[in-house]
């Protein structure tokens, strides 16, 4: 060891509480040692910034559960797949749902003892793998509710791509770091990126309206997601949607089988499963009708049969504010009338036990 060395590490106090030799530590100050780099590398101010940046990702990922400001909606799916089996009622279904039922509406007119949870993601199809995914969310001790939105969308087959749940299926396959940490480097990308992903993203929607047609979105923790934006003709906008999307994918009557197939399971293991046909404008369900070819009095007819309830709660004077979703207000109207007429529907009587009775 030089004796330059020798000096510096004299110069070091060797009790703790002492300052740190003038002008040879700057950042962090370690007790005096033989290793010079180690000392070297925590004063240099650019591995200090580094380590500052990495310990509060992490500390906010660890810490930060509250998703209304995520900035990056894949995570917000991706955590609908890892919810675990502790919830009593999960709604299931496509963006009707995701955007237009607000879970928090069912608790007290339901009495349930935990949470009831909005299980939507854009354009999903009801896929037995889908229902029994949202199916496993169910705490094996509770009441065991689910309720299936059918829209006309959710009957038809798949679509690579466009399918909400697949899509988050996948991003969660890919992922090869803890969720938290992934949501919080991707909100820090966001908020560097040059443009902006939904303007007026994690803003309380619900005291006034959208003035553009951009969304204008609030994300709760419970799976809903509360919108609105502005469209100059909202029927006339949901037909335009109605017409196109049949053109591109007809409906499937092998998929109405593989739901009333998935039902019939279901309402075996004990799951006490309810139906409804969400509200859209009666001229866009009636474009709907005309495009869909979907006979929904024997969709209802199959699913009654095989122990479902389906139910038709009176829905008046809501906002359909695209022709197709519901704005924050007319979601907690419809959410309120869904849930009063889930509670006067008679649980199903079948001869199914619940699994381990």
């Amino acid at each position: 060891m030089t004796s330059s060395t020798s000096s510096s590490d004299a110069a070091c106090p060797s009790a703790s509480g002492h300052e740190p030799p003038v002008g040879r530590v700057i950042g962090l100050w370690l007790p005096g040692g033989p290793d010079e780099g180690r000392r070297g590398l925590l004063s240099d101010p650019c591995f200090l910034t580094l380590l500052a940046f990495v310990t509060a990702v992490v500390a906010i990922a660890t810490l930060r559960t509250d998703v209304r400001f995520a900035g990056a909606p894949k995570w917000f799916w991706m955590e609908k797949l890892c919810w675990g089996p502790r919830h009593d009622t999960i709604v299931v279904g496509d963006s009707r749902v995701y955007r237009g039922i607000d879970p928090s509406q069912f608790d007290s007119r339901l009495g349930l003892v935990r949470s009831c949870v909005n299980f939507g993601f854009s354009s999903a199809t009801l896929t037995p793998a889908f229902v029994e995914a949202a199916a496993a969310t169910l705490d094996p001790n509770g009441p065991r509710i689910m309720v299936i939105a059918v829209t006309p969308a959710s009957l038809r087959a798949p679509i690579r791509g466009k399918d909400g749940y697949i899509a988050a299926c996948e991003d969660l396959g890919r992922l090869r770091m803890p969720l938290r940490i992934a949501r919080v480097v991707e909100e820090w990308e966001l908020h560097l990126a040059p443009f902006a992903i939904d303007r007026g993203f994690g803003e309380q929607v619900a005291a006034s309206r959208a003035t553009s047609d951009e969304y204008v979105q609030h994300y709760h923790a419970d799976g809903w997601v509360e919108s609105d934006r502005h469209v100059a003709d909202p029927i006339a906008a949901g037909v335009a949607v109605v017409r196109r999307d049949f053109e591109r994918a007809p409906y499937s009557p092998q998929v109405e089988d593989d739901l009333i197939r998935a039902a019939e399971k279901l309402v075996r293991s004990g799951v006490r499963l309810v139906a409804f046909r969400p509200w859209v404008p009666p001229e866009v369900a009636m474009a709907e009708d005309d495009a869909g070819g979907i006979d929904f009095g024997r969709v209802r007819t199959r699913l009654e049969a095989c122990g479902a309830c389906w139910i038709e709660p009176s829905m008046p004077n809501l906002r359909s504010y695209d022709g197709i979703h519901l704005d924050g207000p007319s979601a907690r109207a419809a959410s309120r009338a869904l849930a009063d007429a889930i509670a006067r529907c008679k649980p199903p009587t079948t001869n199914g036990n619940r699994p381990g009775s």
